[in-house]
């Protein structure tokens, strides 16, 4: 077994030694998890896309973004245009580009040259009716192209690239039309896939593709959406296809198109939309198309308008991805649609305030509050309290058994969570994983697996706690759980962690894993406050092993009148008008007592994939439960909180104490030791990144 371990945690010089205690000697590995998740992405595109981004044509565009679009998922740098609309008049048809190959006299069908043409640029100009074409292993067959396959090496199948082409001149509605056959043997089947790319902002404006066969195919595609400096990429997605007679045809409609400007939210139940003026129109007909579900979210074009704006009363379904349409008429000609499309999110959500408890017993309270103005759901985030009644009282920090975890399937199991927060499998919040898998069959539910199946990207998996104060009983904690592998035997480190600059690591334990359940218990020493527990599969079989978790216990013994507050539950309604959460508190002992706070919350996208992205809103005051006055004060001073609204990271520091931005790769993204209570940053990528606050450290996800 390969022994190499992956630390995805902190930028401060670490080191590890031979397993079990001792001084650290061996440095830690820090990945950069962006550039591995990049890489990955450029792996998982079909050979003709690497290539094309590989070239200098394609060097503007995003792997992850061809990724994104083959999964039918948008992102900032899609434009999913719609189809052209049926129209209750015939646009006339433009010509903008034509290629019928004539000049590719060479070789023959079956027999195609075996020169690439697309080598020399310039020599390939002169094989064009019109300048500007690239390519790559695209080779002359008796007058058509034949698009061929790198056989040998990583590269291909072929790929032809059109000039820049004005498809908005009249209103951006185009047609793709010509010919193709599958002349691979393997595939006598295969699709013609073509792209649509925006030059000009580097975006993939519509992709599509066309069946063909070992006989010539015709082939017409109608799309909207074309700028000024579009371009068209076109590849079997098998290679070793023939092609023939290329059209581009503009639909020009004899009234311009309106330009939507904006698409606002008014209201959860109210939208605003804006466009620009056309010259010669009388009116302006206006649609909302609900892309996700594919129908139309108000009647089609019901709304009519002789302003350039209009306030649409629907109630939207957040997280839904929505294309505004306006199209302009003079009374005889109407245009094609002006889109706007996009995820509704508010400027806002607006913070709730948080009321006092009700019906508190020692089993349970009700937590309370009222709306924020665009929360579309709440959380509410729970913390337990505890005073120490005397020395070498044991207190239960995590108590995790793993009953929310489901089974795997029939075909074997699920991934759960890569990289984000397992709240919705774990009572306590708070809790990471990257690689997270379910049991293996249905049957296998209420344990959680842990894989090193990337353990070859850089990427391990591992488990990570939220973040407490460990500073208590002589900085000493106790970790208990249960675990087996599911392949062969593994190793795990159990290790505490923290985020602290200069901060000495505190060793780790190595854990020793068989296929049968084995019960362990360690007690890690050297915690201070803003300290984490760290699962990681150190070593196990190559190619991929799975590592399960079960009854994981972290308790601290603790000296009279010692303190701590860690996170307890959280309670998350889906409904804007739920505005209060029953939290139960079992086992409440003397000592403990409880607080919350509210966020308001509007899921601005949901993505299974890549992880939801949802706005937040500032947190609500806390609110305690019973608690002793004294430490309401205390606690009321010292708490700095972190949140993301949009895209900026947010982060109260009432303290004035140094703030340092990472991402979970461990780059410093911003740090500031000026004193400023209010830290903003803006977060350019979807993500989990590390806040560090003085002592406290937390984890946020945009």
């Amino acid at each position: 077994m390969k022994r190499k371990l992956f630390l995805v945690l902190a930028t401060c010089s670490l080191g590890l030694a031979p397993l079990g205690y001792a001084d650290t000697s061996r440095p830690i590995e820090v990945v950069n998890l962006d550039q591995v998740r990049e890489a990955k992405a450029l792996s998982e595109l079909p050979a003709p896309l690497r290539s094309f981004l590989k070239s200098e044509a394609g060097s503007k565009y995003e792997a992850a973004d061809f990724v994104k679009f083959l999964r039918n998922e948008p992102t900032s740098t899609i434009q999913k245009a719609p189809a052209i609309e049926n129209a209750d008049f015939t646009p006339e048809e433009v010509v903008v580009l034509s290629e019928d190959f004539s000049k590719w006299t060479a070789g023959s069908e079956g027999n195609p040259d075996a020169t690439d043409i697309t080598t020399d640029s310039t020599t390939m100009q002169t094989y064009m009716q019109t300048p500007g074409w690239n390519g790559f292993l695209a080779y002359q067959a008796g007058g058509v192209a034949y698009l061929g396959l790198d056989e040998v090496g990583d590269d291909g199948p072929g790929t032809l690239l059109t000039p820049e082409l004005n498809l908005a001149a009249t209103g951006g509605a185009y047609k793709l039309k010509f010919r193709a056959r599958s002349a691979n043997p393997m595939q006598e089947t295969q699709a013609l896939q073509t792209w649509t790319l925006d030059n000009a902002t580097g975006s993939i404006i519509n992709a599509r593709g066309y069946d063909i066969t070992s006989e010539w195919t015709e082939c017409e595609m109608d799309f909207t959406g074309g700028g000024n400096r579009s371009m068209i990429l076109l590849h079997g997605m098998q290679g070793m296809v023939y092609f023939d007679d290329f059209e581009v045809i503009a639909y020009d409609y004899g009234i311009g198109k309106p330009i939507v400007k904006d698409m606002s939210l008014l209201s959860l139940d109210q939208i605003s939309a804006s466009w620009s003026k056309v010259e010669n129109a009388t009116s302006y007909h206006v649609a909302l198309y609900d892309i996700d579900n594919g129908v139309y979210a108000l009647p089609e074009y019901d709304l009519q308008s002789a302003d350039t704006t209009c306030i649409i009363d629907f109630p939207i379904v957040a997280g839904t991805y929505y294309r505004l349409e306006v199209k302009a008429t003079d009374g005889e000609h109407l245009s094609p649609a002006g889109t706007f499309f996009g995820y509704f999110s508010p400027d806002a959500v607006g913070t709730p305030e948080a009321l006092p408890a009700t019906d508190v017993t020692d089993e349970s309270f009700t937590a309370n509050w009222n709306a924020a103005p665009f929360a579309y759901g709440y959380e509410v985030n729970v913390t337990k309290h505890h005073i120490a009644q005397a020395d070498g009282e044991v207190l239960v920090l995590t108590d995790e058994n793993f009953d929310l975890m489901p089974g795997g399937t029939e075909e074997g199991p699920q991934t759960l969570v890569q990289l984000n927060y397992m709240d919705k499998y774990m009572q306590q919040p708070g809790w990471m994983v990257d690689l997270g898998l379910t049991g293996f069959t249905p049957d296998d539910a209420g344990i959680l697996g842990i894989t090193n199946m990337m353990a070859d990207w850089g990427i391990p998996g591992f488990l990570l706690s939220p973040t407490f104060d460990l500073s208590n009983g002589g900085g000493k904690v106790k970790v208990e759980f249960k675990a087996k592998s599911f392949l062969d035997d593994a190793v795990l480190v159990l290790s505490l962690v923290n985020f602290e600059e200069g901060v000495p690591f505190p060793g780790y334990v190595g854990v020793s894993v068989g296929t049968t359940w084995q019960d362990f218990s360690y007690e890690l020493e050297g915690g201070v406050n803003g300290c984490e527990i760290y699962i990681m599969v150190y070593d196990a079989t190559e190619g991929g092993d799975v590592i399960y978790l079960d009854d994981l216990k972290v308790t601290q013994t603790l000296n009279k009148d010692e303190y701590i507050r860690f996170p307890y539950r959280k309670a998350k309604t889906d409904e804007p008008n739920v505005l209060q959460a029953v939290i139960e508190t079992p086992g409440k002992t003397a000592g403990s007592f409880f607080s919350y706070n509210v966020n308001g919350y509007f899921p601005v996208t949901i993505d299974p994939v890549y992880g939801d992205e949802i706005m937040y809103s500032e947190a609500s005051e806390e609110v305690y439960v019973d608690a002793p006055d004294a430490v309401m004060a205390i606690d009321a001073d010292k708490v700095a909180k972190a949140y993301v609204a949009g895209d900026e990271l947010r982060i109260e520091n009432p303290a004035g104490e140094p703030v340092y931005i990472y991402t979970v790769g461990g780059a410093l993204i911003k740090a500031d030791a000026t004193g400023n209570t209010v830290v903003t940053s803006r977060l350019t990528q979807k993500g989990v990144y590390i806040v560090r606050v003085g002592n406290q450290a937390v984890k946020v996800v945009r």
